[in-house]
């Protein structure tokens, strides 16, 4: 009776989603060899799992590359391609978590009170945009402000049934 009112009728489900980043390309920002196509960068000893987001405190600003990623990246020569490949570097990843805690309380026969608590992004998990990808800009691997994820919100409800 009493005992199974406290801890019985408790139920906890969840749904999460992980998702690699989106790859993209990184231009030289000059056509060295057509007037009609971009090419890529030249880079010396670039990885594919290069990059990832983090905070410069100085500048309070997020940057996908850190500087020495950054200086490994070149323009090619006039008429020359660019060494990297379409879509190369991999954006950042992503991952969110979506719960429910719910209580049923048999109040009697045929009444029953439901209590809920849902968050969506639970973890508060922030999903970036790709980085700038143009090495002639100034904000070259800078992930701008704009992000596709929504923060952590929590609801919480009561229902009866009868």
């Amino acid at each position: 009776g009493a005992l199974n009112r406290v801890v019985g009728g408790w139920e906890v489900t969840s749904f999460g989603r992980m998702t690699s980043g989106r790859p993209f390309t990184v231009w030289a920002g000059t056509n060295t060899v057509s007037n009609v196509n971009q090419s890529t960068a030249n880079c010396t000893n670039c990885r594919r799992g290069d990059g990832t987001p983090f905070l410069d405190g100085p500048s309070g600003l997020i940057w996908y590359f850190d500087a020495a990623q950054r200086a490994r990246l070149s323009a090619p020569g006039a008429g020359e391609f660019g060494t990297l490949g379409r879509n190369f570097f991999v954006g950042p990843h992503y991952f969110v978590l979506n719960t429910s805690l719910l209580k049923r309380i048999p109040l009697t026969e045929r009444v029953r009170l439901e209590l809920r608590a849902d968050a969506t992004n639970a973890t508060n998990s922030v999903m970036f945009n790709a980085p700038t990808a143009d090495i002639t800009s100034s904000i070259f691997g800078r992930i701008r402000n704009s992000t596709h994820s929504e923060s952590r919100k929590i609801q919480l409800a009561a229902k009866i049934h009868f």
